[in-house]
């Protein structure tokens, strides 16, 4: 089966975060098409790239890579060439994502010329936004249209 989705992670020096950034998308809902991370070490001199190894070693499906330092979008362009999905999407090492956002993008990408979403969770982790843009028409979750 080829890799559907390529899940691209800029890394710089986020030690303190990427364990939940990993954590988040080393446990998706299972889905019927492949995904791989493609975690890209943009220099870092903390243990980001430690932790991104330690993964890889425990999962077949991560794939990690060193650069000097060249800055973030560096680090996507090398993440794109590196990837073998047939969509690429970007995940930053300080965030982390609901369990189903592979299957969200698996399930919807085919259909659809442009998707582009966000979300967030306020300071105070008390609230939870997730947007789905298909095309010049927004949609939340329920695929019910915001206006």
């Amino acid at each position: 089966m080829n890799i559907k989705l390529s899940v691209i992670i800029p890394v710089y020096n986020a030690e303190k975060y990427i364990v939940a950034c990993m954590e988040s998308l080393i446990h998706q809902i299972p889905t019927q098409a492949k995904y791989e991370l493609v975690v890209i070490d943009d220099g870092s001199f903390d243990k980001s790239l430690d932790i991104c190894r330690e993964y890889a070693n425990n999962y077949n499906f991560i794939h990690v890579f060193h650069q000097s330092n060249q800055g973030v979008s560096c680090a996507r362009n090398l993440g794109i060439q590196k990837s073998q999905g047939e969509y690429v999407t970007f995940v930053d090492a300080d965030d982390w994502v609901e369990k189903d956002f592979v299957n969200n993008i698996i399930q919807n990408i085919d259909n659809i010329d442009v998707f582009i979403f966000d979300g967030f969770i306020n300071k105070h982790n008390t609230a939870n936004k997730n947007h789905f843009w298909f095309k010049d028409t927004m949609f939340d979750n329920n695929k019910s249209l915001l206006i």
